[in-house]
């Protein structure tokens, strides 16, 4: 790999962490204020079970990505 690709590489998968944690913080947020104060027809427990689920799978993603990034990095060499 040249040094640019690992470089962009790095970044993205920064950027792809930072945007999830900031989709579970907006998720935990929507359910405190929006689920919780509101009976939206969903229970808060279900909202808390869905949110917890999709930040699991955006870690396991994300860390797909890295150990194919790295995997690629290194056959490079």
């Amino acid at each position: 790999m040249k040094l640019w690709q690992k470089i962009t590489g790095i970044l993205i998968l920064i950027a792809l962490s930072i945007s999830a944690i900031g989709f579970w913080l907006n998720g935990m947020i929507d359910m405190k204020y929006l689920v919780d104060e509101h009976d939206i027809g969903i229970p808060a427990e279900t909202y808390y079970d869905f949110i917890t689920y999709i930040s699991i799978l955006l870690c396991f993603s994300i860390m797909l990505n890295i150990f194919l990034f790295i995997s690629i990095w290194r056959k490079g060499k």
